[in-house]
């Protein structure tokens, strides 16, 4: 600063102005260093608050990264179980069908040695016991039995023949 010498003198110590000239710079750079300071906390804390949020992106990001790969090993393990449960239905038809023409081969076979049995036999007429009906058929009473129905005859014939 620049002073008239006429008015104040810079080197009189008995005017407080000039003294006060004198500190006004000490406490500018003071109130500057304190600004400077609170910018440096500002930003201190501002850096601080953006490393905390991408630490909570990243810890997002991980969890979201676990969560998918949870669900890709669980679509994975429903595949296989579905898979597995699609061949052992396979194996379960396969299995149903081998049973089945098993079954008829076995009928064919059971036929064909019913035929050959009836040849051999002179195409004879089944027994009654095996058709299910008594050789006396004609309706009429026999001679010791007074019901002698079609119904009773039926049920004399299984009878017989489960004595057989």
């Amino acid at each position: 600063m620049k002073y008239n010498a006429a008015v104040i003198s810079p080197q009189d110590p008995d005017v407080p102005l000039a003294a006060a000239d004198e500190e006004m710079p000490d406490l500018m750079s003071e109130e500057e260093e304190e600004e400077e300071e609170e910018e440096e906390e500002e930003e201190e804390e501002e850096e601080e608050e953006e490393e905390e949020e991408e630490e909570e992106e990243e810890e997002e990001e991980e969890e979201e990264e676990e969560e998918e790969d949870d669900e890709d090993e669980e679509d994975e393990e429903d595949e296989e179980d579905e898979d597995e449960e699609e061949e052992e239905g396979e194996e379960e038809e396969e299995e149903e069908e081998e049973e089945e023409e098993e079954e008829e081969e076995e009928e064919e076979e059971e036929e064909e040695e019913e035929e050959e049995e009836e040849e051999e036999e002179g195409q004879q007429p089944p027994r009654s016991c095996e058709a299910g009906i008594p050789d006396d058929d004609r309706g009429t009473e026999r001679q010791g039995r007074p019901n002698n129905t079609r119904a009773a005859r039926m049920a004399r014939a299984r009878t017989a023949c489960e004595q057989e």
